[in-house]
This record gives C-alpha cells, sequence and structure tokens, in this order.
C-alpha cells in the first residue's frame, strides 16, 4: 500500500449470537489459515497493510469483534471471557480451523487465552463451544500483559484508562469526544496515541479508518460497548498471576513481536515473555510503537514470514489443515 490508496478487502458476515463482520483478505485455499485480532478500539482495518504480504502463502482473514468495525454489541458479552470464546468460534466455524492467530495488544492477550487449555476449561469441556483445537500457532504484536514489576506505565496513558474505567466518567469522556472532534481527528489522535511516529502511517491506512469510522451512525451503542471491554480488559490486567499460568501452559508455538516504543504496554512486557518462555521468538523493534502492524508492516511481516518458514513450521503445517472458511458474502 502506498499514497492515498488501499485495497478493500471482501467484507463477509457470520451469525455468532449475532451478525459478526470479517475481512477476508484471500490467499490460496492450500495455504495455512491465518486470522487476525485487533486491540481494544481496533477492527480488521488496522490489517489492510499487513494482512495483503501474507496472502501470497496464508489464507488471512480479520474479524470485527462486538462493538467493534462492523460488528455490533447485539446484546452479546463483552468482557475478556465471551470475547474468547467468539473468537474460538469464529476460527472453528468461519475459518474451519486450526489457525494462526496473530494478535495484536488485546487482540494478542485473546488469542493467548484461546491457546491456553486451561483458561476457561470448564467451559470447554462441554459441548459450549465447537470440538476440535482452533490454535496452531501464535503471533502476538505488543499483547496486553501484565507490567512485569520494575516496567514503567506511562503517566498519560495510566490517567486516561483510570478515568475511562469510571462509571460516568468514561461515558462523558466519549460522548465529549464525538460531539466536538471530526472523524478524522479522532482517527488521527488514536494513532497519535498509539504509534511511535504517527507519520510513519501510511496515508492509505489512514484513510481507511477514516472511511469505516465514518460509516458509524450509532456511536453511543459502540462507546457504552466499548467502555465495557476496558474495563473487563483492565481488571484481568490488575492480576499478574493468571496471566504468568497462561503463558506457561501454551504449547502452540510463539513469536512475539513488541515497538520498544510502545506507550501503552511497555516493552519490558516482551523482555519478561522471553524470559519466561526462552522457546518463543521474542523480536523487539526500535522506533516502533503499540501497532507494528500499521507502522512497520513490511517489517512486520518479513519477521512473520521468516518465523512461517523457522520457529512457526510446524505451525503452518497443522494450519494447512484447516477446512477453509463457510461464509456468506456482504
Amino acid at each position: 500500500m502506498s499514497g492515498g490508496s488501499w485495497v478493500e478487502p471482501a467484507s463477509r458476515w457470520i451469525m455468532l449470537d449475532g451478525p459478526t463482520h470479517y475481512a477476508d483478505f484471500g490467499g490460496p485455499e492450500e495455504g495455512p489459515l491465518v486470522v487476525c485480532v485487533h486491540g481494544l478500539s481496533g477492527s480488521h482495518r488496522n490489517w489492510v497493510d499487513l494482512a495483503p504480504r501474507l496472502t501470497a502463502v496464508a489464507r488471512v482473514l480479520a474479524l470485527d469483534l462486538p462493538g467493534h468495525g462492523r460488528t455490533p454489541p447485539d446484546g452479546r458479552g463483552l468482557g475478556i471471557r465471551s470475547l474468547r470464546r467468539l473468537l474460538h468460534r469464529f476460527v472453528a466455524e468461519a475459518g474451519g480451523g486450526p489457525a494462526i492467530l496473530v494478535g495484536n495488544s488485546m487482540g494478542g492477550l485473546l488469542s493467548l487465552l484461546e491457546a491456553d487449555p486451561g483458561f476457561d476449561a470448564r467451559r470447554r469441556a462441554t459441548a459450549a463451544e465447537p470440538a476440535g483445537p482452533t490454535v496452531a500457532g501464535l503471533v502476538l504484536l505488543d499483547p496486553a500483559l501484565p507490567r512485569p514489576r520494575g516496567a514503567r506505565a506511562d503517566p498519560a496513558v495510566v490517567r486516561m484508562f483510570a478515568a475511562l474505567a469510571v462509571p460516568g466518567l468514561g461515558e462523558r469522556m466519549m460522548a465529549h469526544q464525538r460531539a466536538r472532534v471530526s472523524v478524522e481527528r479522532q482517527v488521527r489522535d488514536a494513532f497519535a496515541r498509539n504509534a511511535a511516529d504517527p507519520s510513519t502511517i501510511s496515508p492509505g491506512v489512514l484513510a481507511a479508518h477514516v472511511a469505516l469510522l465514518a460509516e458509524r451512525t450509532d456511536h453511543a451503542r459502540f462507546d457504552g460497548a466499548m467502555l465495557t471491554t476496558t474495563r473487563s480488559l483492565l481488571a484481568r490486567l490488575a492480576s499478574r498471576g493468571p496471566a504468568a499460568r497462561s503463558v506457561g501452559r501454551v504449547t502452540a508455538p510463539t513469536m512475539v513481536v513488541h515497538g520498544e516504543a510502545d506507550r501503552m504496554v511497555p516493552v519490558g512486557v516482551a523482555r519478561h515473555l522471553a524470559e519466561l518462555r526462552p522457546d518463543w521468538r521474542v523480536e523487539t523493534r526500535p522506533g516502533v510503537g503499540h501497532l507494528p502492524q500499521v507502522e512497520d508492516a513490511a517489517g512486520t511481516a518479513d519477521l512473520i514470514m521468516d518465523w512461517f518458514g523457522r520457529e512457526g513450521r510446524a505451525a503452518v503445517e497443522t494450519a494447512r489443515g484447516a477446512a477453509g472458511p463457510r461464509v456468506a458474502a456482504a
């Protein structure tokens, strides 16, 4: 992608307790299945620069979680456990699983939890979820995990999330922003908070995000859903123990890519993961913030492709067994 142009992926829908939107970027049917999972306030548009760089070898899908992108909340659970369950069903039913999950931020946490057989084990043991493995491998991009002791938090980020966590205050903050700030300014401000250098984001990626946000008419409903998810995420990040247990239980081949200039999730998280899991490949990227797939799509794609051919080779072979998507075009 270059300049102000970007390629609209095929728009698909599947019913998962309500209409659930995802983008189908294509790729060879015989290739491994890759499912991209966005972070908080993200969408399938977070992947419009990275995903096409993987489709020479892989089938790439990117879902919109409920309350994000084009997927309405529709009364579904919006907490971390509920979103993990929806991800499980999506991989099994839309992708035909198992898949290599590429998750950014909260999407990285959800992908990790999906790969952890001990998380939500009681529900997994019932008929409430489709049977069969869903995770062949993991690529975690700046995953939202608890900060290890000694890792410094950005004070502005702490203040922002502390305000969003307060019932009433978070709602007023978001309503004020929607009423006074243009759609393009909202997108630029979000990238300014997340990217190390917003000027590295291509005009095409910016245009893609502006166009998607401009589609939305029911902002209050989506904002309320995002606040519910935000508060669930913050509650999970407040405890280090469960996350460490999940990290320890994952058996799927895993690579972590983390921006060294990330203000949302400090790079100390990645360095701690490298200590906990020396069998995982951990790459830190200088000059990159919280969105490697947006800020440095080419470099991130190169790392993923290299991992496909090395440490992730077994994951690629497992993900080739996916049955293929059962989809409905928009």
